[in-house]
């Protein structure tokens, strides 16, 4: 299977073919990027992975009306396992990526043989994601914080100094608030995978019961609150760690960790 398109319904996925190994590892891109992203890594270990990175919904070629559904992402992740004739994957995301990796591993554990989450964007639950991605109150809500992020911080820290907002939400949004490009990437985020929300506690079930290796990748500069998520998030998982990784040659470290 070249590079090219995968049709579901009246939607078309683009995705890129990278490498020639036997193993198969699936790559999705974070917020802004496209499936281009991932072509530093798969000149790495492109020997020992066939790389397929499709370009996620409102980014690079891929033409997709409305959000993608749990279901649309089975089913094309089903064709690529058929397609190479294998009997299991690995998983890669980077930011919003790793949403599609957690889904995956809450719905089909069994296809999976490594998770890989590279700035992970969902080891916690995020109470406000619900209602700020799939009703107009909520959209509304998101709307006035954004265009006025200094009043909306003073709002949010009124509600974490009465105890209405946890201190990691409180720090999640404030970063959020406080850098234009991630506001305007969380409004894009959202829209697109307000369906592809994974439940965190049927996934970490899941990985312990399939064993599933998995690294979580943390940059080395990552905020306390981060940290500490991603080491919540792997408790009692045996075959899960985290893996602080470098500024600095970076690439070179995620890629010896993917290596066998």
């Amino acid at each position: 299977m070249p590079s090219g398109t995968l049709s579901y319904q009246n939607n078309k996925l683009h995705f890129v073919r990278y490498g020639t190994g036997k193993r198969l590892l699936l790559a999705f891109h974070g917020s802004g990027q496209d499936a281009s992203f991932f072509a530093a890594l798969a000149r790495k270990v492109g020997e020992t992975f066939t790389i397929i990175a499709p370009d996620l919904p409102e980014h690079g070629k891929t033409s997709w009306r409305g959000a993608i559904t749990k279901v649309a992402l089975i089913t094309l992740c089903e064709r690529f396992k058929v397609e190479f004739d294998v009997d299991k994957f690995s998983l890669l995301g980077y930011g919003i990526g790793s949403r599609f990796v957690l889904t995956l591993a809450e719905q089909r554990s069994e296809w999976i043989d490594g998770a890989f989450l590279w700035a992970a964007a969902d080891l916690q639950p995020k109470p406000w994601y619900g209602p700020e991605a799939r009703n107009p109150l909520g959209k509304r809500i998101f709307r006035q914080l954004a265009s006025a992020p200094e009043t909306g911080l003073r709002y949010l820290s009124a509600a974490k100094n009465v105890k209405l907002l946890k201190k990691s939400n409180f720090a999640y949004m404030k970063r959020v608030l406080e850098n234009e490009g991630f506001r305007k990437a969380l409004s894009v985020d959202t829209s697109l995978t307000k369906n592809i929300v994974p439940e965190l506690d049927k996934v970490r079930w899941q990985l312990k019961k399939y064993a599933i290796p998995t690294i979580i990748y943390i940059p080395a500069d990552a905020p306390e609150d981060e940290v500490k998520q991603a080491e919540k998030f792997i408790k009692k998982l045996p075959a899960a760690r985290v893996e602080p990784i470098p500024s600095e040659n970076l690439l070179d470290h995620i890629a010896s960790q993917l290596k066998p």
